[in-house]
Protein backbone atom coordinates (compact mmCIF):
# COMPACT_ATOMS: atom_id res chain seq x y z
CA UNK A 1 0.00 0.00 0.00
CA UNK A 2 1.28 3.47 -0.84
CA UNK A 3 1.78 6.19 1.74
CA UNK A 4 -1.27 8.37 2.43
CA UNK A 5 -1.37 11.69 0.59
CA UNK A 6 -2.01 14.54 3.04
CA UNK A 7 -3.05 17.98 1.82
CA UNK A 8 -2.61 20.83 4.31
CA UNK A 9 -4.78 23.86 3.56
CA UNK A 10 -3.64 26.84 5.57
CA UNK A 11 -0.02 25.73 5.86
CA UNK A 12 1.30 29.28 6.22
CA UNK A 13 -0.53 29.95 9.49
CA UNK A 14 0.90 28.98 12.86
CA UNK A 15 -0.96 25.68 13.21
CA UNK A 16 -0.68 24.61 9.58
CA UNK A 17 3.01 25.48 9.45
CA UNK A 18 3.72 23.45 12.58
CA UNK A 19 1.71 20.46 11.29
CA UNK A 20 3.51 20.64 7.94
CA UNK A 21 6.92 20.82 9.60
CA UNK A 22 6.12 17.90 11.91
CA UNK A 23 4.86 15.69 9.10
CA UNK A 24 7.70 16.66 6.75
CA UNK A 25 10.10 14.62 8.85
CA UNK A 26 8.13 11.41 8.33
CA UNK A 27 8.63 8.89 5.55
CA UNK A 28 5.23 7.21 5.89
CA UNK A 29 3.16 9.95 4.25
CA UNK A 30 3.29 12.36 1.32
CA UNK A 31 2.64 16.02 2.22
CA UNK A 32 1.05 18.45 -0.22
CA UNK A 33 0.59 22.19 0.09
CA UNK A 34 -0.30 24.80 -2.47
CA UNK A 35 2.37 27.22 -3.67
CA UNK A 36 1.87 30.84 -2.68
CA UNK A 37 0.64 31.72 -6.18
CA UNK A 38 -2.22 29.17 -5.89
CA UNK A 39 -3.17 29.42 -2.20
CA UNK A 40 -6.41 31.29 -2.93
CA UNK A 41 -7.27 29.41 -6.13
CA UNK A 42 -10.50 27.42 -5.79
CA UNK A 43 -9.48 25.16 -8.67
CA UNK A 44 -6.04 24.38 -7.20
CA UNK A 45 -7.55 23.64 -3.79
CA UNK A 46 -10.29 21.50 -5.32
CA UNK A 47 -7.71 19.46 -7.24
CA UNK A 48 -5.54 18.96 -4.15
CA UNK A 49 -8.52 17.89 -2.03
CA UNK A 50 -9.70 15.52 -4.76
CA UNK A 51 -6.32 13.78 -4.91
CA UNK A 52 -5.63 13.65 -1.16
CA UNK A 53 -6.43 10.80 1.19
CA UNK A 54 -6.47 13.25 4.10
CA UNK A 55 -7.16 16.99 3.97
CA UNK A 56 -6.05 18.99 7.02
CA UNK A 57 -7.85 22.33 7.23
CA UNK A 58 -6.07 25.04 9.26
CA UNK A 59 -8.23 27.99 8.31
CA UNK A 60 -9.23 31.22 10.11
CA UNK A 61 -12.85 30.28 10.94
CA UNK A 62 -15.57 27.70 10.41
CA UNK A 63 -17.29 29.87 7.79
CA UNK A 64 -14.22 29.57 5.58
CA UNK A 65 -14.10 25.81 6.24
CA UNK A 66 -17.75 25.52 5.14
CA UNK A 67 -16.99 27.53 1.97
CA UNK A 68 -13.93 25.40 1.15
CA UNK A 69 -15.87 22.16 1.61
CA UNK A 70 -18.78 23.53 -0.43
CA UNK A 71 -16.53 24.67 -3.29
CA UNK A 72 -14.85 21.25 -3.23
CA UNK A 73 -18.24 19.63 -3.75
CA UNK A 74 -18.08 16.19 -5.27
CA UNK A 75 -14.30 16.49 -5.74
CA UNK A 76 -13.91 15.35 -2.14
CA UNK A 77 -13.83 11.58 -2.62
CA UNK A 78 -15.69 9.00 -0.61
CA UNK A 79 -13.24 7.30 1.73
CA UNK A 80 -11.26 10.49 2.33
CA UNK A 81 -10.71 12.05 5.74
CA UNK A 82 -11.02 15.72 6.65
CA UNK A 83 -9.22 16.93 9.78
CA UNK A 84 -10.43 20.39 10.80
CA UNK A 85 -8.14 22.26 13.21
CA UNK A 86 -10.14 25.47 12.83
CA UNK A 87 -11.70 27.02 15.93
CA UNK A 88 -15.41 27.30 15.35
CA UNK A 89 -18.95 26.67 16.45
CA UNK A 90 -19.23 23.07 17.74
CA UNK A 91 -22.78 22.69 16.34
CA UNK A 92 -21.70 23.86 12.90
CA UNK A 93 -18.73 21.49 12.98
CA UNK A 94 -20.94 18.58 14.07
CA UNK A 95 -23.28 19.39 11.17
CA UNK A 96 -20.32 19.46 8.78
CA UNK A 97 -19.27 16.05 10.07
CA UNK A 98 -22.77 14.65 9.54
CA UNK A 99 -23.00 16.00 5.99
CA UNK A 100 -19.62 14.54 5.07
CA UNK A 101 -20.46 11.19 6.70
CA UNK A 102 -23.51 10.89 4.41
CA UNK A 103 -21.01 10.95 1.51
CA UNK A 104 -18.65 8.40 3.07
CA UNK A 105 -16.11 11.01 4.17
CA UNK A 106 -14.66 10.87 7.68
CA UNK A 107 -14.47 14.16 9.61
CA UNK A 108 -12.40 14.93 12.69
CA UNK A 109 -12.94 18.13 14.62
CA UNK A 110 -9.41 18.65 15.94
CA UNK A 111 -9.49 21.79 18.06
CA UNK A 112 -6.07 23.04 19.08
CA UNK A 113 -5.86 24.15 22.70
CA UNK A 114 -3.15 26.67 23.49
CA UNK A 115 -1.72 29.88 22.16
CA UNK A 116 0.29 30.47 18.99
CA UNK A 117 3.40 30.20 21.15
CA UNK A 118 2.30 26.77 22.40
CA UNK A 119 1.77 25.63 18.81
CA UNK A 120 5.20 26.94 17.72
CA UNK A 121 6.86 25.21 20.67
CA UNK A 122 5.02 21.96 19.98
CA UNK A 123 3.26 21.89 23.37
CA UNK A 124 -0.32 22.67 22.32
CA UNK A 125 -2.99 20.09 23.03
CA UNK A 126 -5.23 18.74 20.26
CA UNK A 127 -8.70 17.61 21.26
CA UNK A 128 -10.07 15.53 18.38
CA UNK A 129 -13.48 13.98 17.97
CA UNK A 130 -15.18 12.20 15.11
CA UNK A 131 -15.61 8.86 13.42
CA UNK A 132 -12.26 8.48 11.64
Amino acid sequence: MSNPRIFIDGHVGTTGLRIRDWLAGRDDCEIWTLPESERKSEEARKKAIAEADVSVLCLPDDGIVAAVLEESGEALPSGATVIDTTTGDPLRQANTGSLLAERGIAYLDATVGGSSRHVREGIAVVMAGGDA
